[in-house]
């Protein structure tokens, strides 16, 4: 029976990374590029709307990974008292994989987000790129995906650590 839970709570931490890497990265990778073709106003309607229903989604996955690989490293796994984490092998590629997804998680959900959405909302940006002044808003684009990929470089980390290491 602890197996089967095992193996299920596993099951639930490796679907919810998908959801939570793979939808930021869909809306960096995919999202961005595929505006492209459409007029600013259009690109700044699809991207807030984008932003404001996939990121509670996103929010919600990434707490459901941290929360299962806490229980699958320690209720259901080799970690029963803080000496374990902090004397094995696993205690400490288990701890830093904590550490860098719940960071990645407060950054995504603070920075990152508040720092498009900042963007979407400034109407100077967007009136002075639709009179062809397109500079100031690809610019603060630029930096908000740049704040974003710090959460992509902790997945990474992560994924690094708990798998290839």
């Amino acid at each position: 029976m602890r197996l089967l839970i095992f193996q299920l709570i596993l099951f639930i931490h490796i679907f919810l990374g998908i959801t939570w890497v793979g939808g930021v990265m869909f809306v960096g990778w995919g999202v961005f590029p595929a505006i492209s073709s459409l007029t600013f106003s259009e690109q700044r309607n699809v991207l807030a709307t984008v932003m404001k229903k996939a990121h509670p989604l996103f929010i919600l996955a990434g707490i459901g990974v941290i929360v299962s690989g806490l229980v699958l490293g320690t209720i259901l796994g080799p970690l029963h008292q803080w000496g374990d984490i902090w004397n094995t092998l696993y205690g400490k590629r288990w701890a830093v994989a904590f550490i860098t997804a719940s960071l990645s998680l407060i950054w995504g959900a603070s920075i990152s987000f508040k720092s498009m959405m900042a963007v979407l909302a400034n109407n100077t940006l967007w009136q002075l790129a639709d009179k062809g002044i397109t500079t100031p808003l690809n610019r603060s684009l630029r930096f908000a995906k740049f704040l974003a990929s710090f959460e992509v470089a902790g997945f990474i980390v992560v994924i690094m650590v708990m798998v290839l290491l």
